[in-house]
């Protein structure tokens, strides 16, 4: 029984490996077909990147993310309150505890 399940085994072994190489051979044979079309269709090439690509690359970065802050600044300006809205003191925009009273000031 336990060389039964081992010549089993040992096939199923053998059939996976082959099943495998056949695998492999197909891929390399797809990319080598790549690679002919690749090599016979001549297409635009992309330019090493270097110095002043990486520069560029660098400068747009900087551009987005400053006029990010930018956008952030000018709608936290337009957003602030005036002199005529309800909310005039700076107070009222605070975080500290504030009494406010339900029917008018307490008696003095």
């Amino acid at each position: 029984m336990i060389s039964k399940n081992l010549e089993s085994t040992s096939h199923q072994l053998k059939t996976i490996q082959k099943s495998y190489q056949r695998l492999k051979l197909s891929r390399l044979r797809q990319s080598a077909r790549q690679q002919l079309r690749k090599d016979k269709q001549p297409g635009p090439q992309l330019p090493a990147v270097g110095k002043a690509g990486r520069m560029r690359r660098t400068a747009r970065a900087a551009l987005s993310i400053w006029l990010v802050v930018a956008l952030l600044m000018l709608v936290s300006w337009g957003a602030e309150p005036r002199c005529c809205d309800s909310y005039s003191s700076y107070s009222a925009l605070s975080f500290s505890p504030q009494l406010k009273y339900v029917n008018g000031p307490p008696p003095i």
